[in-house]
């Protein structure tokens, strides 16, 4: 199994423009992403600062973060070591879902493994 890392620490708001068919779904947050060299796994924590709508949210993108884990995993791909705090979530009244949150939460570990993962072990 081949082990990655995202080694430089990143900051900033995930919000694509997904376009897709059926009911729109909306999910963007702020979210901070550190290298934790003592850790063999993913952990997704909600800031102490977090409030109400985050709150509500963060149960479904962290279950998204971690099934993308789960399935680099199942491919042969062990994501290492990443520590992600999510900042805040921004909701829409209407188009933020349970299912969009955890479709957004799996986009972004896709992305984040994709765009700033390093191999450390063959």
């Amino acid at each position: 199994m081949q082990h990655w890392r995202i080694t430089t620490p990143l900051s900033g708001r995930f919000a694509p423009r997904i376009n897709h068919a059926g009911r729109p779904f909306w999910c963007a947050f702020d979210y901070h992403v550190v290298d934790d060299p003592t850790s063999d796994r993913l952990m997704v924590v909600a800031s102490q600062a977090a409030v109400a709508p985050t709150l509500t949210w963060f149960p479904q993108l962290r279950a998204g973060m971690q099934a993308c884990w789960q399935q680099l995993a199942d491919d042969g791909v062990l994501l290492v070591g990443v520590w992600i705090t999510i900042e805040q979530i921004a909701t829409h009244p209407i188009d933020t879902t349970a299912q969009g949150c955890h479709y957004y939460g799996s986009a972004f570990l896709a992305w984040l493994f994709r765009e700033h993962a390093h191999i450390i072990s063959p």
